[in-house]
């Protein structure tokens, strides 16, 4: 958990070594409960992203808000991470707070973003998170770069409770890959189109067919759209930003 952008779907794929779950600079880009099984020899571990905790008047973001905090209520810890910049903000304030109120859950507070600042000021916000948390780790990590990942992952399994597996060790993942391809292809419409196309579109896989002969899969999908105004953003001038949202999102989803 942690405030929009400090990197948790991020994190995810590092920890899982794979394309997990979408990124892109805007803010809530996560807005499902996405579930991650990674499992080694000594431990199994489900991962949930979900969507920053941060404070918002619109409908859609306090709902996204919501569902996250049920979620961590229900989780047997919680891996909050915080991020150098956020450090005195009103998004950041908030989400403390409520790291604060998980009183009977096991916590780890992971520092991200560490390759962005001097060691000195590493040092000054580690205490400070020390002070305020002073049962629960407190780990630096570059989510990006993958440094500490070792550490957090040992902490990690600390925390968790003895029990059975709760998947098979080959499953990755409890969604269909219809989530992935759709989630994917509303990845890179976000990316292409900036700040010109709001995060509330959404796309739908219609199809999901694979063609035995040619050995390929065939999959239609559909973005929503609020205005028709975002319609035109998204097709492009004849046709070319719809060309290129269906080339890398059929690399990627290739590669899954």
């Amino acid at each position: 958990m942690g405030p929009p952008n400090a990197g948790k779907s991020t994190l995810l794929n590092q920890m899982m070594g794979g394309h997990f779950s979408i990124v892109t600079s805007k803010p809530q880009t996560t807005r499902t409960t996405l579930r991650a099984i990674k499992t080694t020899d000594s431990a199994q571990v489900v991962f949930i992203d979900t969507p920053g905790i941060h404070p918002s008047k619109r409908s859609f973001n306090k709902l996204l808000v919501q569902t996250a905090k049920v979620i961590s209520k229900n989780a047997d810890v919680i891996l909050g991470l915080v991020t150098p910049r956020q450090r005195k903000s009103e998004k950041n304030e908030f989400f403390l707070s409520h790291m604060e109120e998980l009183n009977d859950t096991p916590k780890i507070i992971a520092i991200n973003k560490v390759d962005t600042i001097s060691e000195n000021q590493l040092k000054g916000l580690k205490e400070t998170l020390m002070r305020r948390f002073p049962d629960d780790p407190v780990v630096p990590i570059s989510a990006l770069l993958g440094f500490g990942i070792p550490t957090l992952w040992e902490s990690l399994v600390r925390l968790l409770p003895e029990s059975p597996p709760l998947f098979p060790p080959d499953v990755e993942t409890d969604l269909t890959e219809r989530f992935f391809a759709a989630e994917i292809i509303r990845e890179k419409i976000l990316k292409l189109t900036k700040d010109e196309i709001p995060y509330e579109i959404a796309v739908q896989v219609e199809a999901f067919k694979e063609d035995k002969k040619k050995n390929i899969l065939r999959i239609s999908a559909v973005i929503h759209v609020n205005r028709e105004s975002q319609k035109r953003i998204i097709i492009g001038k004849d046709g070319r930003l719809i060309r290129e949202i269906g080339i890398l999102a059929r690399k990627d989803i290739e590669e899954f």
